[in-house]
């Protein structure tokens, strides 16, 4: 629910994370036009919106706008010729430096959602099989992805697909977990160092999400019985707040909302203890819609927009990373904002390696530096 209108610090910031992305490749455009596009803004706002485009002043421009490898490719002629092309459009419709930035910072966020993630290290510990346990998960606006180190999407849930979230503790902070429960009724369990954090974004998104929403879902048929006051409508449906939000809901304000049945149409009252409030500020799309009318059982328990938060002793199997946790030394915790592609795998001591020794692997001789 970002607006870029409303915090100018967050658009230049992100705006210039965006110009450098593009430039060194992380950000990258699958079409020449759509380049040319962005290159073209970046004149514009460069320029103060000059009126027409120099080309002697683009073409020293050029290594700053486009990665190395398109330059190369395409040569500066052409990519003169098709950001003059995009700069003419552009600047027919004479925007704002300022508008132009907003509409990048809205744009990027759409196109390259899992770049604008935080990173985790974690571990599938229960669940869905997936192809490794081993994983990273990112959070975003979107929702939340597992990844594997060779930036492999294994999982992808967005944030109406997530019904529950919960943390538990086993009385260590790396034998931290959280589970999450989805519309389908799985459930997973992921161990991490960083579970707190990840819990507690995870609840900032759907929580906030929810209290904007104006989407809910029925979960339980309702017959009006003759009293147009009311609506009818069946367990599944799709139903629009029309002068309310979801927080009238999460908070119990009223007992009965106007709303609108998507599927007839029909508006009137309904009662907020027979629906689920959907963390999305739009229309799900028919194939999500179609998940909540299959599994809607599975909603009547994840009514709440999450599970307490809980501090219970969990019992893991004894291995050697779990050991290497308590009794060895710990490479520094990595809680990253940085895009998937610069993300480093740092080496993790208990696993067999080839490397040397230089260190003893015990914390408790790390002051003995003759071992050293």
């Amino acid at each position: 629910w970002h607006d870029p209108r409303l915090d100018s610090i967050a658009t230049k910031l992100i705006y210039q994370q965006l110009v450098r992305g593009i430039r060194y490749g992380e950000y990258r455009c699958d079409k020449d036009k759509e380049l040319a596009m962005i290159a073209a803004q970046q004149y514009y706002i460069e320029t103060g919106g000059a009126p027409t485009l120099d080309t002697t002043k683009l073409a020293d421009l050029l290594t700053n706008y486009l990665p190395d490898n398109c330059l190369k490719k395409g040569g500066i002629g052409y990519w003169i010729q098709g950001i003059c092309i995009a700069y003419d459009k552009l600047s027919h419709n004479k925007p704002t430096s300022i508008a132009l930035k907003q509409d990048l910072v809205a744009y990027s966020k759409c196109r390259w959602p899992l770049l604008f993630s935080r990173f985790y290290d974690a571990y599938k510990f229960s669940g869905p099989s997936l192809p490794r346990n081993d994983i990273v998960i990112a959070v975003n606006w979107t929702g939340l992805y597992v990844v594997d180190e060779f930036e492999q999407v294994l999982l992808e849930l967005n944030f109406p697909e997530i019904t529950a979230v919960s943390l538990s503790r086993s009385g260590k902070l790396n034998g931290q977990s959280f589970s999450l429960s989805t519309v389908k009724g799985d459930d997973y369990t992921f161990t991490s160092a960083n579970s707190s954090d990840i819990h507690d974004l995870l609840l900032f998104f759907l929580n906030g999400l929810k209290s904007r929403s104006r989407f809910v879902v029925s979960l339980q048929n309702f017959d009006n019985k003759g009293d147009d006051n009311f609506i009818s409508y069946f367990k599944g449906d799709l139903l629009k707040l029309v002068n309310d939000t979801g927080e009238a809901i999460l908070t119990q304000k009223d007992s009965y909302l106007f709303g609108e049945c998507i599927r007839t149409g029909n508006t009137g009252n309904f009662t907020t203890d027979t629906v689920y409030v959907l963390p999305t500020l739009d229309k799900l799309p028919n194939d999500v819609l179609n998940m909540f009318v299959k599994h809607t059982n599975n909603m009547e328990k994840c009514k709440t927009s999450s599970k307490p938060v809980v501090d219970v002793e969990v019992k893991y199997e004894h291995t050697l990373e779990k050991f290497s946790v308590d009794n060895m030394r710990q490479n520094e915790k990595r809680t990253i904002y940085r895009t998937l592609n610069r993300r480093k795998k740092s080496s993790e001591i208990w696993k067999h390696s080839r490397d040397s020794i230089n260190n003893p692997f015990l914390m408790k001789l790390q002051d003995q530096n003759e071992l050293s």
